[in-house]
Formats: C-alpha cells, sequence, structure tokens
C-alpha cells in the first residue's frame, strides 16, 4: 500500500448557473462582519484575524440545497425551488417559494450554539436574509423585478399589478444546529414569522447602501 498525496480544503462548491453580480448573501456576510455579528479568531502566529472559513461557508450551501432539493421533490408542485431573482442590481436566490400560500421557506445549518428565539442576534443574518428575499418576491409580482430559475436562462417579468398586502411577508426559517444539546425533539426548530411590508422596505434599503459601499470600495 502506498499514499501518494495528502489533499486538505475543499474545491469551490457555488452554483455555476447563477449570475455574476452582486447577490444578496455577499452583502449580509459583509454586514456581519462590520456588525460584530461573526466571532473573530485571532491567528496565535500572525495576530491577525482570519477571515470567515470558506469550507464551512461550502458544507452549510451543499447540506442546505440537499435538504431543500429533497423537500422539493417530496412535494412536487409545491414549491418554487432556488429561483434567482434579480432586484435593484441585487441578485437574491431562495430555497423554497411555496407556490400557493405566498410564503418563502429557508434551509439553514450551523455550527453555532442553538437558541430558541429566533430574533437572537446570531441568527441576524438568516432573518435579514429572508426579508430581502420576501421584499424582491413582492418586486417581481409587481412587474419591478425580474425572475428566473436557475436552471434555466428565461428571465420572467412579473405582471405589473398591485400585491395583496399578504402576499410574500411571511418566512419559515428552518434552522439545523449541528452541536445541538437539546432533546431530539426540540431539535431543528421551524419558525414562522410575519413582517410588515415596512420592514421589508427598511432591510433592502440596508442591502442597497452596503451595495454602493462595495461599489465605491472596488473604484478606490
Amino acid at each position: 500500500m502506498h499514499l501518494a498525496s495528502t489533499r486538505f480544503g475543499l474545491e469551490n462548491l457555488s452554483d455555476s448557473s447563477r449570475s455574476e453580480g452582486v447577490h444578496a448573501s455577499t452583502l449580509l456576510d459583509r454586514l456581519c462582519v462590520r456588525f460584530g455579528h461573526y466571532e473573530k479568531k485571532v491567528n496565535k502566529s500572525t495576530g491577525q484575524v482570519d477571515p470567515v472559513s470558506d469550507i464551512n461557508r461550502e458544507l452549510g450551501h451543499a447540506l442546505e440545497d440537499t435538504i431543500a432539493s429533497k423537500i422539493d421533490k417530496k412535494h412536487t408542485g409545491k414549491y418554487l425551488h432556488n429561483p434567482e431573482i434579480e432586484c435593484d442590481g441585487i441578485f437574491c436566490t431562495p430555497d423554497l417559494v411555496f407556490v400557493d400560500r405566498k410564503v418563502d421557506r429557508e434551509i439553514k445549518l450551523t455550527r453555532m450554539s442553538p437558541t430558541d428565539d429566533p430574533f437572537d442576534q446570531k441568527l441576524w443574518r438568516y432573518l435579514e436574509q429572508g426579508k430581502s428575499y420576501l421584499y424582491a418576491l413582492r418586486r417581481v409580482g409587481e412587474g419591478t423585478a425580474r425572475m428566473r430559475r436557475c436552471e434555466s436562462s428565461t428571465w420572467l417579468q412579473g405582471r405589473a399589478a398591485k400585491i395583496p398586502r399578504d402576499w410574500y411577508t411571511t418566512l419559515e426559517l428552518t434552522v439545523c444546529f449541528i452541536n445541538d444539546y437539546r432533546p431530539i425533539d426540540r431539535q431543528i426548530p421551524t419558525w414562522t414569522i410575519e413582517f410588515h411590508i415596512d420592514e421589508l422596505a427598511t432591510s433592502w434599503e440596508i442591502l442597497k447602501a452596503e451595495k454602493l459601499r462595495l461599489e465605491r470600495e472596488k473604484i478606490v
């Protein structure tokens, strides 16, 4: 027996079908780092702050997408799985958009310690991401944003019609805490959270401001 080599790390698992451009997830990552929502780990050798682990992010994305895909397959026709939305130059890719209930369902997997409170600061990013997706979905319906399935190159423009106030204001957030110490019947909670339209709009303005900040940094 001969061991030829050992490799470390994980190849880039990013979805190649997604459009190039500024994605909501990228903007939220930047906000979390600046607001101190991510725990900073200092490298003892260099004294510098290590960046957020890309490996954990890739593993999380892969497992989250697998779970969402299996849910979509089990309930054929119930969801729109991973559509891509472009709104104000920002790209959003919801996990599972209900077709008949006008609700967005997001699946998250994390190493963070478990919580029973969906408004815990550690879950801020998840809530903001969900709100941005709901806002973008409403804009598609209004005809001021466009959407496509990630496996398709065809963009669909929403019909120009007033959106009823109860459309796409509800988020179903499922969080799989890997290191969950609670009894098994208390693990993997799914919270149903209803937002006011103004809350969605405010969150979107934060993303737009961060996009502008990012663009200015690139110019400098």
